[in-house]
């Protein structure tokens, strides 16, 4: 896989993440819930950090 297809596969999963914040805290506001903000927030921070591992990296 070219470096350009694992950014734009990167970059769209950030979008997605975003996207899933955005209605995810609508919903729950709906609901009547809270959305679980922390767990997002580390979530993100875990794949960002996963991102930048080289490739035959063993462990984070």
């Amino acid at each position: 896989m070219q470096q350009r297809d694992e950014n734009e596969i990167w970059d769209a999963l950030f979008e997605a993440l975003q996207l899933t914040r955005i209605m995810g805290t609508e919903i729950a506001q709906q609901l009547g819930c809270s959305y679980p903000l922390q767990d997002d927030e580390r979530v993100v921070a875990y794949l960002k950090q996963v991102r930048m591992l080289p490739r035959d990296a063993q462990q984070l």
